[in-house]
């Protein structure tokens, strides 16, 4: 987090971020209103908490807050939450409107109100689900108001506040930690605003999908007039402008326990003719540890009449049921819509006149021919119904900078246990993501730094909404060997359409290939194109970093470093799988020239769906070598660790994984060993032809048709879910701080080789201080929420779609 967030000076947040924008005229009204009624005074008639006067005023402007009595919070005698309870007061004074006027501000009434909080509860949309802030902006007359709970949903504004400097850090990261938990509660956010006062400092905060950024602070206490401007900005506010996306609309309908439940109606298509969706589950809806990103949410859903009552309860299309995905993508980037047509429109054109590759198989000769005729290509993929661009954040202004000290995070490596217990999703639809679940493979802007080229631009983010005509569930989810081992089957087929069209997936995982069941018959389908990207030998790396899995990273872009072989050999597609043997691997580190860099090959897609096929074998069948096995292989380092490349570079008479699986996967192995063997082979080659790939593509074939056949005696083979790294609270000793893992995440650059940033934790954002407060304060941490929210029952079943 610390890296994502910019910093700025209160006037260009104000000027760039504010939600609503003020005349001068006004704010100087207000000012003197508040003088009339005497709650700015000169600073001649303050005195400090021991009546001490304080200096002579240097300006004729010279004013402060009466109810101040002149001091900074940490001067004042009394408990902190008294303290700041002035501020409740002092913002109500400033939309109360004067004896005989309104409360009109520019023309505008207030939409929101403050409310101080220190102890009460913010509840999210999860039941159970608690935290607390200082205080918030909530929208006026809202039920939370004369309530000591306030609802994460109706948090426009978040407040953290301490009365000391030195507390500063732990109310940043509070701060943080609790926005980064109601972006990710609330499918309605856009952008949301903070703020955090030590002592006399108040700063403003922004959080987007884009970047986060926080004002240099101003002393509250003194510049009244930014105090005045602040506020009002906030109050008097319109909710879009607050970051409430106006095409998402939250309705509560009865369940059949006549109990409520939260629904969220989505606008998507033309912005005239807009068709409605009702979410009737979440399939999708990870807690990221990182605000920017593309926050993917997936839903099922059916088609309704509208979003007001009496509309939304109208389902259409005879409730057939649809899959949403919510996704922020970088602006003017290609959609997933656009990415498909494309790809479908080479592929017409190849269907005319289709290449004259040698394959080496006869039978996939004749699945490709089939595949592209009358456009069956496009049974392979993910079928959009509609889709449409959102709004877009905010872009970063002159001036802004980054400042890494902020919440002063310095990396540490994860722990074993960390690593060992880890259950990655990036997946397309699977169950509910828990909270270490969420973490993935993240660069750190550390590393990025030492890359001039490679300087960050936090581009801008802009929604995108589409609809999946299937609600299917991802590969992570497949309940036996036999529907897997299909799937992988079919996207095997949608990689070689995607070659003959000469593009590259480059994000194949567990999540992004959905199995769809329709007439007894389970197919897979390849979804999740954003990241794909044409075909070539020369890319230009984006500045911009990315999140993404390393579990199925094809090793020489997980490494940063090419495999050569000595001598160079290819595997023939005759040779026995048991029997076939490879030459010592020597892992060189590539060069950085643009001759040499590594770029993504057709073969990178084909390495991720054997990862794949390896992370069935070690990780959804019981067997305790295999566990183990797992763990050491599939880890969250931004490195491979060494097992996994003493498995990927091994010679074809290694039996490290044949060891460890279960004996009824042991036949099959060798299958899945001779892809391998091919896949390394292939890297000997520094520029592969289509041609070359081709035949890559044939062999592959021949390997894996007897492997999925095999899978058929399986169906009965039990499968084991990952379990899930969530510790329960009891398992901890009695005040023992918790801990999470966080990392610099940045979500959408390409894969950048040779970085050696790592995953840090750090004390949980809201450890129970040891202040006066004591613990009726910050009982709950933010960490704690989350992993409540997936124990509990309403949660469980769900299944995610990834990005």
């Amino acid at each position: 987090m610390a890296h994502e967030i910019l910093e700025c000076s209160v006037e260009t947040f104000l000027e760039h971020y504010a939600p609503f924008k003020l005349s001068p005229d006004s704010i100087e009204a207000i000012c003197q209103k508040l003088k009339h009624e005497g709650l700015l005074v000169p600073t001649t008639h303050l005195t400090h908490a021991k009546d001490a006067p304080m200096q002579p005023p240097q300006s004729e402007d010279s004013f402060g807050w009466k109810d101040l009595e002149g001091c900074t919070p940490s001067k004042i005698i009394g408990t902190e939450q008294g303290i700041f309870k002035t501020i409740e007061e002092i913002v109500e004074a400033v939309v109360e409107p004067s004896s005989g006027t309104n409360d009109h501000v520019d023309g505008h009434r207030p939409n929101y109100q403050y409310k101080d909080c220190p102890n009460g509860n913010m509840i999210g949309e999860i039941q159970g689900a608690t935290f607390r802030l200082d205080a918030c902006i909530i929208p006026k007359n809202s039920p939370s108001a004369e309530s000591t709970t306030v609802n994460t949903w109706e948090a426009a504004v978040i407040a953290e506040f301490k009365r000391g400097e030195q507390s500063e850090i732990d109310n940043r990261k509070q701060l943080v930690s609790a926005a980064s938990f109601i972006m990710n509660d609330d499918p309605r956010r856009m952008w949301m605003y903070g703020i955090t006062i030590e002592d006399a400092s108040m700063s403003l905060w922004y959080f987007s999908r884009s970047h986060s950024v926080k004002s240099l602070p101003f002393d509250f206490t003194k510049d009244y007039r930014t105090f005045v401007h602040v506020f009002l900005s906030f109050l008097y506010a319109e909710p879009d402008k607050m970051g409430f996306d106006p095409t998402v609309h939250r309705v509560s309908l009865k369940d059949k326990n006549r109990k409520d439940k939260t629904h969220y109606i989505y606008e998507i298509g033309p912005r005239n003719n807009p068709q409605f969706y009702r979410t009737t589950r979440a399939i999708f809806n990870p807690d990221v540890l990182c605000i920017t990103g593309r926050k993917t949410r997936v839903w099922e859903a059916v088609r309704v009449a509208g979003y007001h009552p009496g509309r939304y309860s109208q389902a259409l299309d005879g409730d057939r049921k649809y899959a949403i995905k919510d996704v922020w993508l970088n602006k003017g980037a290609r959609t997933e819509r656009e990415i498909l047509n494309a790809v479908f429109a080479r592929l017409a054109e190849v269907s005319e006149n289709p290449p004259g590759h040698d394959w080496s198989s006869g039978s996939l000769q004749a699945v490709i021919t089939e595949a592209l005729r009358d456009g069956n290509y496009k049974k392979y993929f993910m079928n959009i119904v509609t889709d449409s661009r959102g709004f877009s954040s905010r872009a970063t202004p002159q001036g802004i900078k980054r400042n890494s000290q902020i919440l002063r995070e310095s990396p540490k490596e994860p722990t074993h246990t960390q690593t060992s217990r880890a259950t990655y999703h990036r997946s397309s639809q699977r169950e509910s993501a828990s909270l270490s679940g969420s973490m993935r493979f993240r660069e750190s802007c550390d590393n990025w730094s030492h890359q001039s080229s490679l300087e960050r631009e936090y581009k801008v983010k802009q929604q995108y909404r589409l609809v999946y005509d299937d609600v299917g569930e991802s590969l992570h989810n497949s309940k036996n060997f036999s529907a897997a081992f299909r799937a992988i089957q079919d996207v095997f087929i949608a990689l070689v359409l995607l070659f003959l069209a000469n593009w590259v997936h480059r994000d194949i995982s567990t999540g992004n290939i959905i199995l769809v069941e329709k007439d007894g018959k389970v197919c897979g389908k390849l979804s999740d194109l954003e990241y794909a990207k044409e075909f070539s030998s020369i890319q230009v790396p984006d500045k911009d970093p990315k999140t993404g899995t390393p579990f199925f990273m094809p090793f020489e872009i997980h490494s940063g470093k090419r495999i050569f072989l000595k001598p160079p050999t290819m595997l023939n597609a005759s040779d026995v799988p048991d029997k076939l043997s490879i030459h010592t691997l020597i892992p060189v580190a590539g060069g950085q020239s643009q001759k040499d860099s590594l770029f993504f090959r057709f073969s990178y897609d084909l390495e991720s769906l054997w990862w794949i096929m390896l992370w069935f074998f070690l990780a959804r069948a019981d067997s305790s070598p295999a566990a183990t096995l797992f763990c050491s292989i599939f880890t969250y380092s931004i490195k491979p660790s060494d097992e996994r490349g003493a498995v990927f570079l091994a010679s074809s008479d290694d039996t490290t994984v044949l060891d460890a699986i279960v004996s009824k996967l042991q036949p099959l192995y060798p299958w899945v060993q001779a892809i391998r063997l091919q896949l390394v082979g292939s890297y000997a080659q520094p520029s592969p032809d289509l041609g070359d790939y081709a035949l890559l593509y044939g062999v592959y074939w021949k390997f894996l048709c007897p492997l999925v056949d095999g899978a058929e005696s399986l169906k009965d083979l039990p499968f084991i879910d990952q379990k899930s790294p969530d510790e329960s609270p009891a398992s901890r000793a009695a005040g023992e701080k918790r801990q999470r893992a966080s990392t610099s995440a940045h979500d959408d650059a390409p894969y950048v080789p040779n970085s050696d940033s790592r995953m840090t934790k750090h004390p949980d954002d809201n450890a129970v201080e040891g202040d006066e407060e004591g613990s009726s304060k910050r009982q709950r941490t933010i960490a704690d929420t989350v992993k409540a929210r997936h124990r509990h029952p309403s949660n469980l079943g769900h299944r995610i779609y990834a990005p």
